[in-house]
């Protein structure tokens, strides 16, 4: 990954020099607000920006979203994001060793069981404390 990639914006004004701003937006089929937003690096270029600026100056849409996407993940990067790895199955925590999966995934849990036969064991204990069955 770069270090500190430039906004999308910053690549995209080198495009727009020698023309105006207002001028490019009508191309794109923009307001102009939207496109000085993408310019002045206040907003992220959308999928249906990146087809219009692929259209607009002949490149390759997929470019400009990569470069948002290097951006936006650099920048994510850089933030304190609180997120815990899954445990291995012999560590997994309450809410893991009730996660209903199937018996061939990857993901099993030791002590998880099916929802159905979680809901029909609760649903029989029930019956039996009634005494609609034995």
């Amino acid at each position: 990954m770069m270090h500190n990639p430039p906004h999308p914006g910053d690549i995209l004004a080198n495009y727009v020099a020698g023309h105006t701003v207002g001028e490019v937006a009508e191309h794109l089929g923009v307001t102009r607000t939207a496109l000085s937003r993408v310019l002045n690096g206040r907003a992220s270029i959308s999928a249906e920006m990146a087809v219009r600026i692929g259209k607009v100056f002949d490149t390759d849409p997929g470019l400009w979203i990569r470069m948002q996407g290097q951006y936006d993940l650099w920048h994510a990067s850089r933030q304190r994001i609180k997120a815990y790895p899954f445990r291995e199955a012999g560590n997994a925590g309450p809410i893991a060793r009730k996660v209903a999966t199937h018996r061939n995934s990857p993901l099993r849990f030791e002590n998880a069981r099916p929802a159905t036969l979680a809901a029909r064991s609760t649903h029989t204990a029930a019956a039996r404390a009634v005494g609609t069955i034995r």
